[in-house]
């Protein structure tokens, strides 16, 4: 099994130097010699990964010192949010800037209807506006976005004897307007569509660009090349070769998402622990190494005092890897109890709920902003609690680059707050989520609205079917205090009526039939 330290020369998905160079620990900054003085950017996301998952968060039992130093050298922000409380529309809203009332994808809407996500041609992610002022971009990992039929999910390639792809010809869906490539990107290295991301820890194919490129030593569930290590790879090797110039970068394993599939469970070996809590944490683990090695590319090169890098996750955790998270084979899904490591090594730090739902356990998520040269030094206390959502990072990363806004964008620029150059209030956040039919999940299932306004946070359920334009007397409605109740334990919308026609009225105005 190769494993992460050991160097992946694959022509073609590693260009440039070796990969071992790339990830050594010690190494001299070279200066860059650029003549653009613009910062880069790293935005990292994490799949799954609840708010108490880091030490900088009060995890006690998993380690995370990478992650742990961004938050002590930059700024750990406690009141970040996701853009939904699940995969494919929170992407779409860190990508396009845009809260799920307005988005194109708002839904998982291939675990209904068997059709993957995709853009709309109009959909203008931050890669292309930094793109178009002349920025190098590069997206590496989990994309979700757009169709490839070439790959089989599990139980379709279980019985067309095919699990994982490829079937057909390998041309088919390239080049389609919502990959990677089409929506800003000038490279990218990573699993187009979210079944894919979900079963390929070790996948038989891999997409590089607007092609499919074959991973023989896969085949047949080898376990050979964990695709996680070569979007780290490429990552670094994108940085190297661009740091004559401004690039953002875009690296989105798919770590710590089901199933447990891992290549070690180091540092956990010797735990006195099942080895699906092994795995479990094991990916925790890896996924702070990845973020260990892009910061110690970025100082090796003499990067890191220009370069802007942001840590979050796309939902909280998740209940889901009862029923699949087993990592005793990439072929097929078997419930796992590494669940029970969610409430152990208390994964939702405390949070109400997790992934699908819209109370704070499945939204409310970590954010680290890192920079030694761009990220405030003091004050950061005042900044730290302030609320706001991933599709903020859309207009933040335009205003670093000197780039331009799409008209209407209703994120609003962080970079005042990570710099120290503005305290602007916090605006007022919304989120939706589509009617859920899951038996795990843990809120009703009905069409759902989330408003959060200072320290007022409320949720509304449609009683039955998906109709947004229902009305409000016939929401079931919650209205909770984060304040002094940042569990939504106690349900205050009796006592607050003003406060719910207030909310109310604003997640009425915040919804917009998609088109």
């Amino acid at each position: 099994m190769r494993t992460f330290d050991q160097p992946v020369s694959r022509r073609g998905l590693l260009t440039g130097a070796a990969a071992a160079t790339l990830l050594g620990a010690a190494g001299t900054a070279t200066a860059t010699g650029r003549r653009d003085d613009r910062p880069n950017v790293v935005v990292i996301l994490a799949d799954d990964l609840g708010y108490g998952a880091l030490g900088a968060y009060g995890q006690q039992v998993l380690s995370t010192p990478n992650l742990d130093r961004l938050a002590r050298e930059g700024i750990a922000f406690a009141d970040a949010h996701s853009g939904a409380p699940i995969c494919a529309p929170s992407r779409c809203a860190l990508l396009t800037g845009n809260h799920t009332g307005h988005t194109s994808v708002r839904d998982n809407s291939f675990t209904v209807t068997g059709i993957p996500p995709s853009f709309k041609p109009s959909d203008t992610t931050w890669a292309k506006a930094l793109h178009d002022v002349g920025y190098a971009t590069g997206a590496f990992g989990k994309w979700g976005f757009g169709p490839d039929h070439c790959y089989e999910s599990v139980p379709q390639g279980f019985a067309r004897g095919n699990p994982g792809g490829p079937d057909g010809s390998l041309l088919q869906d390239v080049g389609h307007e919502s990959h990677p490539l089409q929506k800003g990107f000038d490279e990218f290295l990573g699993l187009v569509t979210h079944d894919q991301a979900t079963d390929g820890y070790f996948p038989n194919y891999i997409w590089d660009g607007n092609r499919r490129r074959i991973l023989p030593e896969n085949a047949n569930n080898a376990q050979k090349t964990y695709a996680p290590d070569l979007y780290v790879h490429r990552a670094l090797d994108f940085i190297r070769r661009h740091r004559s110039r401004p690039f953002a970068v875009y690296l989105a394993p798919q770590l710590v998402h089901w199933p447990n599939l891992i290549p070690s469970t180091s540092p956990y070996d010797d735990k006195q622990w099942t080895t699906e809590l092994k795995r479990y944490a094991a990916m925790y683990s890896r996924l702070d190494t990845y973020v260990g090695v892009v910061r110690r590319q970025l100082e090796n090169l003499g990067l890191a005092h220009n370069t802007l890098l942001l840590f979050t996750s796309d939902n909280g955790s998740t209940v889901e890897r009862l029923a699949t998270g087993s990592g005793e084979s990439s072929m097929y899904h078997r419930p796992s109890e590494s669940y029970l490591g969610d409430k152990l090594w208390n994964i939702q730090g405390g949070l109400r709920s997790e992934k699908h739902a819209l109370y704070e356990g499945g939204i409310r998520v970590p954010f680290i902003a890192w920079g030694p040269g761009i990220v405030r030094t003091s004050g950061k206390s005042q900044v730290a609690d302030r609320a706001f959502a991933s599709w903020d990072i859309f207009p933040t990363l335009t205003e670093l680059a000197g780039a331009r806004n799409p008209r209407g964008l209703d994120g609003h620029s962080l970079l005042g707050w990570i710099t120290g150059h503005s305290t602007r209030p916090a605006q007022p956040l919304y989120w939706e989520r589509q009617q859920v039919d899951m038996v795990f999940d843990v809120s009703p299932p009905g069409f759902a609205q989330a408003a959060s306004i200072g320290d007022w946070k409320a949720i509304r359920y449609t009683v039955a079917g998906q109709d947004p334009h229902t009305p409000d007397a016939r929401w079931e409605f919650e209205l909770y205090d984060l304040a002094a109740d940042r569990g939504e334990t106690r349900n205050v919308a009796a006592l607050h009526p003003d406060i719910r026609a207030r909310m109310e009225h604003y997640m009425n105005t915040s919804h917009v039939d998609p088109t």
